[in-house]
C-alpha cells in the first residue's frame, strides 16, 4: 500500500502506481492528532507512530487509531543522528487496518509556512544521492 499524489492504492487496481522513491529509515514520528483548546497552551493530542517509508511528498506510517480521511495534521518527524525533529504539515490521504489494532496511513506533505517542508525536500533528495553513490 502506497500512494502517490492522489492514485489509487495499487490493491485496487492491481498494478504498481508509484511515482517517487521510496526511502526506508528510522524516525520517530509524532502525529498531533487533535488541537488544544486555545488559551490553554496545551499542546493538544500527540501520538507516537512507526515510519514505514518517505518519499519527497509524503509519508507511510503506522498508528494505533484511525484517522479521519483528507484531516490536515500537523508531524514532527526527528530522524537518527539529527538535532531537532522536521515539523510538517500533511493530509491523511488513504488509510488501511493491519494486525493487531494498528492502521497504515499514507500522508500527503502540505506546502505550508512555518514548517520545514524545505529541509524535509532537501534532506530527502541528499538520501536519494547519497544511495546513488
Amino acid at each position: 500500500m502506497t500512494f502517490d499524489g492522489g492514485s489509487p492504492l495499487p490493491e485496487q487496481t492491481g498494478e504498481e502506481r508509484r511515482r517517487e522513491l521510496r526511502l526506508s529509515r528510522r524516525a520517530a514520528v509524532f502525529i498531533q492528532v487533535d488541537s488544544a483548546s486555545p488559551g490553554t497552551g496545551d499542546s493538544g493530542t500527540l501520538v507516537m507512530c512507526r515510519l514505514l517509508d518517505v518519499s519527497a511528498n509524503g509519508l507511510k506510517a503506522r498508528i494505533d487509531r484511525e484517522l479521519d480521511a483528507g484531516a490536515l495534521m500537523r508531524l514532527a518527524v526527528q530522524f537518527a543522528g539529527t538535532s531537532a525533529p522536521l515539523h510538517l504539515v500533511a493530509e491523511v490521504r488513504w488509510q488501511a487496518p493491519c494486525d493487531g489494532g494498528y492502521w497504515e496511513v499514507g500522508f500527503v506533505l502540505q506546502e505550508s509556512l512555518q514548517t520545514d517542508i524545505i529541509d524535509w525536500k532537501r534532506w530527502v533528495a541528499d538520501i536519494m544521492i547519497a544511495a546513488d553513490d
